[in-house]
């Protein structure tokens, strides 16, 4: 209970704090305020995390929960560096994202989900299969789903695809590491365990009991494509006439294979219901959601990547380590004005893409350029 009383005050703190100090700050200085108060909400979330770390850590121990903690950092690093040509986001936001799936995601799921599984009793298949993955996975992408939806409203400035992705992936494995350590289990030492999809995301494994075999994609992979869906229907949705159907898709795809993935853990593969064998087949064996993952992630970072290069006119190569990591401020800006044009219109690049990537560097010039 102190972890989520100590959230919510830290949402507090930070909604007080950018109400009363942004309104007083002059302009120039108002996106400094915003870094502070975002800076002092991650050391209050941390120190939330310091106080509720003994009482985790009593059902598997700290060598499970460090050996996630492990393969939490390495997913994320991974995709953030998957989508570094195209990414705009500040770590401080992909962290946020990952307290709130750690504290708060956790919290709601729990809360709407005891009193239906408690009522269905111990027995009962229905609430564990299907009610918890329905529940667990639209609350997991509904924060994602409110940054894209204020981000899509703006037609000057916006995220990118891979940025989505990113955000969805970091509520995830927030959402995972406090549930296995609640449980007492581990995946992050399982990089062999389904190769090679477990060396990209070392949580995935081959699925639950009895032997089955079906691929579990967890809840790092589960988001990540349900937040794909949700950027390519909301984003694109100008551009592109049918984009919205991205997002049932997706989601589809998501809430499947975790209902199946959950369902064949409790019930031996000879006594699934049907509609558990219909999904696994469906999932094609659970593999669905990570291929749409892979394959949607690549194709639009290539498309925003090529779209950003035409519009910055030179293009700004393939930049180094450093570089795909920790975003330039004036860089996150100007790819987040051409994203803007490009996912609104079918313009490829605009009248003069000379000296477009020129412009929109000038006018990020007075602040500072320095790195996250």
């Amino acid at each position: 209970m102190r972890p989520v009383l100590g959230a919510a005050g830290t949402g507090f703190a930070q909604a007080l704090l950018t109400l009363v100090i942004g309104r007083r700050a002059s302009a120039s200085r108002r996106t400094q305020v915003l870094q502070i108060v975002s800076i002092l909400g991650l050391v209050i979330a941390v120190s939330n995390l310091a106080v509720a770390l003994p009482t985790l850590l009593l059902a598997g121990g700290a060598g499970p929960f460090l050996a996630d903690l492990a393969g939490t950092v390495y997913t994320v690093v991974l995709i953030a560096l998957a989508v570094g040509l195209t990414r705009t986001v500040p770590w401080r936001a992909v962290l946020g994202l990952f307290f709130v799936g750690f504290f708060g995601i956790t919290y709601v799921a729990t809360l709407v989900g005891k009193p239906v599984l408690a009522a269905l009793g111990p027995g009962d298949v229905f609430g564990p299969a299907v009610y918890a993955p329905i529940t667990e996975e639209f609350l997991k992408a509904l924060p994602v789903a409110v940054v894209l939806v204020l981000c899509a409203r703006n037609r000057s400035f916006r995220p990118s695809v891979g940025d989505a992705v990113l955000l969805g992936v970091a509520v995830g494995a927030g959402f995972s590491l406090y549930e296995d350590a609640l449980y007492g289990r581990g995946y992050g030492t399982g990089w062999l365990g389904a190769v090679p999809f477990s060396l990209l995301i070392p949580s995935v494994h081959p699925g639950g009991a009895f032997g089955t075999g079906y691929f579990v994609g967890g809840h790092v992979v589960y988001t990540g494509v349900a937040s794909l869906g949700l950027a390519v229907g909301l984003l694109y949705g100008r551009r592109f006439r049918w984009a919205w159907i991205a997002i049932p898709v997706t989601f589809a795809a998501a809430v499947l294979e975790h209902m199946t993935a959950n369902g064949l853990t409790l019930i031996p593969v000879y006594a699934s219901p049907w509609w558990v064998q219909a999904s696994s087949i469906l999932t094609l064996g659970g593999h669905l959601s990570w291929m749409l993952l892979v394959g949607g992630l690549a194709v639009t970072t290539f498309a925003e990547a090529r779209a950003l290069r035409a519009f910055s006119g030179t293009g700004p190569g393939w930049p180094r380590l450093p570089a795909l990591l920790l975003i330039d401020p004036v860089e996150a800006f100007r790819r987040a004005r051409a994203l803007a044009l490009f996912q609104s219109s079918n313009q490829v690049t605009p009248s003069t893409p000379a000296t477009a990537g020129h412009s929109l560097a000038t006018a990020a010039a007075p602040q500072q350029a320095r790195p996250e």
